[in-house]
């Protein structure tokens, strides 16, 4: 049909406008190899069990989730490997497709189906190849959809079936891309529950995580240590999960230090923070919870279920000073967040009540009447 089918899949003669080599087929095949080798990696950590989070751990099971987690370690790429093979994979299908290239895989696909009764298949070729390069398909994409048609299709596929074809593709490794994100948290579960539990043994890996700015929750989990005292929990560092306006990192790292600092010289006055910083959190919750549920009595509901998870939380309001931090927190966390929810809340429920006492007079008047009549 054209010259382009002569070219060899492992040697591609072209160049782009700027001197570039285009890629062979070769590396496109490689390309989609690795989307595939990616997926199935992360296939296999799904199918891993759930290791505890850091702070749950307790000594006397440690030793156990040590070894799981030494287990998973073997089943895994390593950090470097996954970063390396998802931004492989995200070049596959986000790279920018070039005329040449797309011809080249065009007319292979082609000349791979015996001639048919077309009216000009010059046009035909034409048209595909410009479609795919209109509608954005990366070259490792329409390479993945060509060679999938080749193996399956007993006829020359149309311009819409390859078209679909290459929008699979495309989803397929936006999904492989996309699954990264959960493939990275399970390394960073590994290499916590390895860190807590004795040290991780890996240098890259201890490396890969090690205490930074960009990753606030990991300087918190470092920043118990491996005798995981219950008082250094996530809450500690809740401060650092939002940096402060213009503040440089080495601010950051010696806002970071004094909190340790502070933790170390009062711990006393660190349990009730944390402590108010969960009531808070449960405070925040309920107002949302009951935000959605009808009736203007609901605010009062919601403050009742907080008197009530607080004594669950300390029965008999023992300790004290952790009872009325949590709740203290919770109930004021509560009202902030309920008041944004509802500003209008008070003004309705003040109708309510001016409301439900008219009735009630009105009730105890048409009474003393019938008494009357009696």
């Amino acid at each position: 049909m054209t010259d382009v089918t002569h070219l060899h899949p492992g040697a591609n003669p072209l160049t782009d406008r700027v001197g570039a080599a285009l890629p062979t087929l070769n590396d496109l095949i490689a390309a989609n190899r690795q989307v595939a080798s990616y997926a199935a990696a992360q296939d296999r950590a799904r199918n891993l069990p759930d290791l505890p989070k850091p702070h749950a751990l307790v000594a006397g099971p440690a030793q156990h989730w040590r070894e799981r987690a030494l287990g998973q370690r073997r089943q895994l790429l390593s950090t470097q490997a996954a970063e390396k093979a998802a931004t492989a994979v995200r070049a596959a299908f986000s790279g920018p497709p070039h005329p040449d290239v797309i011809s080249m895989l065009v007319a292979q696909l082609l000349d791979c189906f015996q001639t048919d009764k077309l009216n000009n298949p010059r046009v035909f070729f034409e048209a595909l190849v410009f479609d795919l390069g209109d509608m954005g398909f990366a070259n490792a994409t329409i390479a993945a959809a060509c060679g999938e048609l080749r193996r399956t299709s007993k006829f020359r596929p149309s311009i819409a079936e390859v078209v679909e074809r290459c929008h699979e593709k495309r989803a397929y490794a936006k999904g492989v891309h996309a699954g990264h994100h959960l493939y990275r948290e399970r390394l960073k579960a590994v290499h916590l529950t390895l860190h807590h539990t004795g040290g991780d043994p890996d240098p890259q890996e201890a490396a890969a995580y090690s205490p930074c700015p960009e990753e606030p929750l990991i300087v918190a989990e470092y920043a118990k240590g491996s005798t995981n005292e219950w008082w250094y929990d996530l809450d500690l560092n809740t401060d650092l999960m939002f940096r402060v306006e213009d503040e440089t990192d080495e601010e950051w790292r010696a806002r970071f230090r004094r909190m340790k600092a502070e933790a170390a010289a009062d711990p006393a006055a660190l349990r009730l923070r944390i402590e108010g910083a969960r009531g808070a959190q449960v405070g925040r919750h309920l107002a949302w919870t009951y935000h959605k549920r009808s009736g203007l009595g609901r605010r009062q509901d919601a403050i009742k279920e907080l008197e009530r998870l607080s004594l669950a939380r300390h029965p008999g309001r023992e300790p004290d000073d952790l009872y009325w931090a949590w709740l203290a927190e919770a109930d004021k966390a509560f009202r902030r967040r309920f008041a944004e929810f509802e500003p209008n809340y008070s003004v309705e429920e003040a109708r309510r009540y001016e409301r439900d006492a008219c009735e009630r007079s009105e009730r105890e008047a048409r009474l003393k009447q019938y008494r009357g009549r009696a």
